[in-house]
């Protein structure tokens, strides 16, 4: 995932290069760039063989530009208040890629300049430090938590984002599990195998267990989520590591709330 910082280099590579480009090849038409993106650009000649690079490179730097900055639009890592900023600077990624293609060369540097002052409005928000101390737990389901963490632990260091919201429904699972054993004496994986957290959660309801609205809002949170990763949907979801990380608190602090 790119980060502002990613973000901001990009930038930079595409300000060195039209500067490149209007250094060395200052008399590039609107034709002679499609017919440069079309691949028939002379090999024989040097001038025109850099031109074409030259070219490629800024339109490549100018869609990854535009691919990172939706990235950081879908972090969380960034204040909630930089969206307006973020779809003003596509915007004007759009509008320089129209000029550039329409051989105005000697326009881009100005809205480059206007993507980059944009860009010193995103502000990153701070990463909090995550822990994953677990809290006391009963001993029947101590150590099969104490694993589901480590394994918690170890993928969420190597950036298995998707992995980890999964194993955080797990957890989940056990424990909620466990409470229900607790207040009915009923182990609801044999008497209803595969039943969902939303529904265990309106059966512990039932049996006047009393739980914080707000861990059943956390609960629905992270097995959407979970959900959302297990199974096939037309458009493939990548958690963020600080989406993963939000998750991994909210299930600690579940834990924990639960046998506190």
């Amino acid at each position: 995932m790119a980060s502002i910082k990613e973000f901001r280099k990009t930038l930079d590579d595409l300000k060195d290069g039209i500067n490149r480009i209007i250094k060395f090849n200052k008399n590039i038409s609107k034709e002679f760039i499609e017919e440069c993106l079309r691949g028939y650009a002379s090999t024989f000649n040097y001038e025109k063989t850099q031109a074409s690079f030259n070219i490629r490179n800024f339109l490549n730097n100018l869609k990854k530009a535009r691919n990172e900055l939706k990235n950081i639009k879908n972090l969380s890592e960034i204040d909630s208040d930089n969206t307006i900023y973020i779809n003003k600077i596509l915007k004007i990624i759009d509008e320089t890629q129209n000029i550039f293609l329409d051989g105005f060369i000697e326009k881009v540097p100005e809205k480059l300049a206007e993507i980059i002052d944009t860009s010193e409005n995103l502000k990153a928000v701070e990463m909090v430090e995550l822990g994953f101390d677990i809290p006391s737990l009963p001993s029947e389901i101590e150590s099969e938590v104490k694993e589901d963490v480590k394994e918690l632990e170890k993928t969420f260091n190597t950036g298995c984002y998707r992995s980890a919201v999964i194993l955080c429904g797990r957890i989940l699972e056990t424990a909620l599990h466990r409470k229900y054993y607790e207040a009915t004496g009923v182990d609801a994986l044999e008497k209803t195998p595969g039943i969902g957290l939303g529904n265990l959660i309106a059966k512990l309801r039932e049996k006047g267990v009393g739980l914080d609205p707000a861990i059943t809002q956390q609960i629905h949170l992270i097995n959407q989520v979970r959900i959302f990763s297990v199974h096939i949907k037309k458009q493939v979801f990548n958690p963020t590591k600080s989406q993963t990380q939000a998750m991994i608190l909210y299930t600690l602090d579940i834990l924990k709330k639960l046998f506190e």
